[in-house]
């Protein structure tokens, strides 16, 4: 996502959602190819920040109308992204990653969490985690 414009995002991937009659799930993640995000502009120091930005700025595109957004990564004024997502309020997010700012990411945008093969106790760990921030159970995909 920190690659991507929010708005062309938001807009693809409501359509998505909506040939998909709302079985869409939306990814994202601060990305781990430093070189590529160099070569896309992006400033690895502040994927994080942009992230967040960006995960704000494409729900506010999914649920207003019309929608804007003021950050210090993504500014953009009014703005109307149709077609709608399918999936009220919107698609669900799943965020990626194995780090304590991911932990802190997923609870503070109320996502899931998705998660490659990881040892059994750091897997624990992250559940748990994530657990006693959220107060509940996060979703989990795992690939």
């Amino acid at each position: 996502l920190i690659q991507r414009d929010p708005i062309h995002t938001a807009k693809e991937s409501a359509s998505i959602d909506l040939i998909s009659d709302g079985r869409f799930v939306f990814g994202v993640g601060a990305g781990w190819n430093l070189e590529e995000m160099r070569d896309h502009g992006t400033d690895p120091k502040t994927r994080g920040a942009q992230l967040d930005e960006s995960i704000e700025a494409v729900k506010a595109l999914w649920t207003d109308e019309p929608a804007e957004y003021h950050g210090k990564y993504v500014n953009f004024e009014s703005s109307y992204c149709r077609p709608k997502p399918v999936q009220k309020p919107h698609p669900p997010i799943y965020v990626g990653g194995n780090s304590d700012a991911m932990v802190k990411r997923i609870i503070r945008h109320g996502t899931g969490w998705i998660s490659n093969p990881l040892p059994r106790d750091v897997l624990t760990k992250r559940i748990e985690q994530l657990r006693a921030g959220a107060g509940h159970d996060v979703p989990l995909m795992m690939f």
